[in-house]
């Protein structure tokens, strides 16, 4: 009989046998989790993952049957599988605040930049309300069927925010073996940027490696416009801050450089369309993710947004007063003097219906987007809040 070794291992810890009934979509793991592989025990997944329904066919097709703890978890092991055999269904609030907390430690990757011809160590989870967790893998993402798999989930496809760095790596190694088309790797580059800026409002060095980012980009664009569609159209299941802001930034490039804006001008709009929502950053996660149902206290908290947005710009370092500017008028009308009286600039009224676009034909948590025809038929009709100028500009390049 050949000996079993354990990788890593703690010559302290002893290793114990568990069955699966702990593997319950939604449960969170209380405990380092270990799986026999070709004989070896190996470290599978920490303390604290959550279970995801898929998770279970994942291990199957990676042949993991037998699953091992350290000896010292096992109280916590029992009180698990007794809670895992009879499970209580979440009341929907609770569901819900679980899957956003799980949604904001999280980063969204664009699914068909995943490869098995470039080695990735990532750590791999789904997001699709009200289903949300990790996928263990054992090894690096490499197997031809296991990625064939996760790619065609119809789940969004996420690794944790704290992972970036591999994924950034991982990148840079698609990018050196010319699998993909390179504007396709730029705008991930720039989620990433974006997403950093935003889970940590407060780092000088996220803000400049946004701005720096956001200003290659706009000027890809303004030459490439015709990749719009291509650049702000992928599968996505639900909202995420980050993607949002990058889109809006894409589309008000276009409709500004479509409306005579001088390329030299064009960068304090590419600022202020990324960092227009910066003050939802300030609220609460789930109040971003809900799509109605608001008490009195939650829809003043969030409707608070814009101003928080002006004023954490105005205390940054680097911003141009025209990002100040789109952020205090974006949500203003045409008609009734504006913020304060002024009259809404240009820009502002450029990432107003960008904003307002991108936001009708995204999915949330809870609501399904609009077709695009759908959207632009209902703002064309909004005269008193939208430019149509800007509005024809809007659907001139998206025809």
């Amino acid at each position: 009989m050949s000996t079993i070794r354990i990788v890593p291992c703690d010559p302290e810890d002893v290793y114990v046998p568990v069955d699966q009934s702990i593997f319950v979509d939604g449960v969170r793991i209380p405990f380092d989790l270990y799986a026999k592989d070709r004989n070896i025990i190996k470290f599978l997944f920490s303390k604290n993952t959550v279970f995801c329904e898929i998770a279970r066919e994942i291990l199957a097709m990676q042949s993991l049957t037998e699953f091992f703890i350290r000896e010292r978890d096992l109280p916590a092991y029992s009180e698990l599988r007794r809670t895992a055999g009879s499970p209580r269904k979440k009341d929907e609030h609770t569901l819900f605040e679980d899957y956003s907390y799980f949604k904001e430690k999280s980063f969204i990757l664009r699914r068909d930049l995943i490869t098995s011809d470039v080695a990735a160590r990532l750590r791999i989870g789904i997001l699709r309300y009200p289903s949300f967790g990790e996928i263990p893998l054992m090894e690096d993402l490499t197997g031809e069927a296991i990625v064939r798999k996760i790619k065609d989930l119809e789940y969004d496809i996420v690794i944790p925010v704290s992972k970036l760095d591999a994924y950034e790596s991982y990148l840079s190694g698609i990018r050196g073996a010319d699998l993909f088309e390179e504007h396709t790797i730029m705008r991930e580059l720039l989620k990433i940027r974006a997403c950093r800026f935003f889970s940590d409002v407060g780092h000088a060095g996220h803000l400049d490696a946004l701005r720096d980012e956001t200003m290659k980009m706009a000027d890809f664009m303004i030459d490439n416009k015709h990749l719009l569609i291509r650049m702000t159209t992928s599968r996505i299941y639900d909202f995420y801050l980050y993607v949002h802001a990058v889109n809006v930034m894409l589309l008000s490039v276009v409709l500004g450089a479509n409306l005579g804006i001088p390329r030299h001008e064009i960068a304090g709009l590419a600022i202020g369309a990324i960092l227009h929502d910066v003050g939802k950053t300030a609220i609460p996660s789930r109040l971003i993710d809900k799509t109605g149902g608001f008490s009195q206290e939650e829809y003043a908290i969030y409707r608070g947004y814009a101003l928080n947005s002006v004023q954490i710009l105005q205390g940054m370092k680097n911003v141009p007063e025209e990002a100040v500017m789109i952020a205090m008028f974006h949500m203003e009308k045409l008609t009734g003097g504006g913020f304060r009286g002024k009259k809404v600039p240009l820009a502002a009224r450029i990432v107003e219906l960008a904003n307002a676009y991108d936001t009708m034909i995204s999915d949330k948590a809870t609501a399904r987007k609009m077709k695009a025809y759908e959207a632009l038929a209902i703002l064309r009709q909004e005269k008193d809040t939208y430019d149509q100028t800007v509005m024809k500009a809007l659907i001139e390049i998206l025809s």
